[in-house]
């Protein structure tokens, strides 16, 4: 049966390397999984051919390890004045270059003593674009 060379890492995150036998490359992979290893390679030991000569079989199977997939860009967001009563609950929204018009708003309803009231800025997505088409000429 075929000895394997392996590297691989416990638990905690420490190398271990050693040798073990099993009939294929993914069944030593296998065999160090059970065990609670992460393999990342495991190669085949070098055998002898029947003229002495030491016949390099190498196969550097790793294991196979899924890469990160590209992050999403996040979506744009602009800001806005918003003005909310004591429950969160919005009662108005402007624009950020309106802060003035929401300043006016929020003493407003402060002066009516219709409980408390605050401006706070919200971040919301901002639409997408449409779809460009091509020019037709």
């Amino acid at each position: 049966m075929p000895r394997f060379n392996y590297v691989a890492l416990d638990a905690r995150g420490q190398e271990a390397s050693g040798l073990l036998e099993a009939a294929s490359s993914n069944a030593a992979i296998g065999q160090l999984r059970q065990a609670g290893y992460f393999p990342t390679s495991v190669i085949e030991e070098a055998i002898s051919s029947p003229d002495g000569e030491q016949a390099s079989r190498s196969l550097a199977t790793s294991a196979r390890v899924k890469k990160p997939r590209a992050k999403k860009a996040p979506p744009r967001l602009y800001a806005r004045w918003g003005v909310f009563n004591g429950s969160m609950k919005q009662v108005a929204i402007f624009d950020y270059s309106q802060r003035a018009a929401a300043a006016a708003k929020l003493a407003d309803l402060l002066a009516k003593n219709k409980g408390s009231h605050f401006l706070q800025i919200v971040k919301e997505p901002m639409p997408e674009p449409p779809p460009e088409t091509p020019a037709v000429a």
